[in-house]
């Protein structure tokens, strides 16, 4: 019968203290960032927005399917990239890119909306 130590050194080098610790903060952090959006998300579209609660509940259900739907390739993705630390620094900047979109999109959407109001009311009278 093998030890544990022995059966541990044939599946390759053993993960060090401080980088057990390092994907440990890592998970907790990352698990609060996508906790925190959802709530964050729902209030800027009740009261930024004015969504109706359904419109809102139906945003929040097709991002959880989505989520949902995308782990399994992107599980793949982590498992065939051996830069592992580069895409969880891209994810992120990707998710930060995600909350500031919310946010300049509608802006420049209102915006655009508008001067096309604009526009047409000018060549209609």
């Amino acid at each position: 019968m093998q030890s544990t130590n022995e059966a541990q050194s044939q599946h390759g080098p053993q993960a060090s203290r401080s980088s057990i610790l390092g994907l440990d903060l890592l998970t907790f952090l990352m698990a609060d960032v996508r906790d925190g959006v959802g709530p964050y998300l729902s209030v800027f579209l009740k009261g930024g927005l004015h969504w109706q609660s359904g419109e809102i509940g139906i945003a929040m259900a097709a991002s959880s399917i989505t989520a949902a739907i995308c782990q399994i390739p992107a599980g793949l993705l982590v498992d065939s990239v051996r830069a592992k630390r580069l895409l969880i620094v891209i994810s992120g900047l990707m998710v930060g890119l995600g909350c500031l979109l919310v946010v300049c999109v509608q802006q420049f959407a209102i915006r655009w909306v508008r001067e096309r109001e604009f526009l047409l009311n000018g060549k209609l009278f």
